[in-house]
């Protein structure tokens, strides 16, 4: 049963752990990082970027920050962000978003 739930909450960790690595004060072994690390890291910083402005990109992300989706899904082809980014809605949403968009 401990093996199942540190399973089930490993991205969580993750997802946390990544990012205390810029915080003030933050040391010790999780601030070592490779090449393979700051590559991602670019990634994720476009992922941002595009998320407010691409329902494609935001659906992805909403899912891994809600652990619904492994963080693997941000890197799915449908999701590349290689395109520029699409501009930002300076209004919200006047209907709902339909399920999957």
């Amino acid at each position: 049963m401990q093996k199942a739930l540190l399973a089930a909450s490993r991205q969580a960790g993750g997802i946390s752990a990544g990012s205390d690595r810029s915080m003030p004060g933050a040391a010790g072994s999780a601030l070592a990082s490779g090449p393979a690390d700051r590559v991602a890291g670019r990634y994720l910083r476009r992922v941002l970027e595009r998320y407010p402005g691409d329902p494609v990109v935001r659906t992805a992300f909403r899912s891994v920050l809600g652990l619904c989706a492994p963080v693997t899904s941000l890197f799915a082809p449908s999701v590349a962000v290689l395109r520029p980014p699409m501009p930002t809605p300076a209004e919200p949403p006047t209907s709902p978003e339909e399920p999957g968009a």
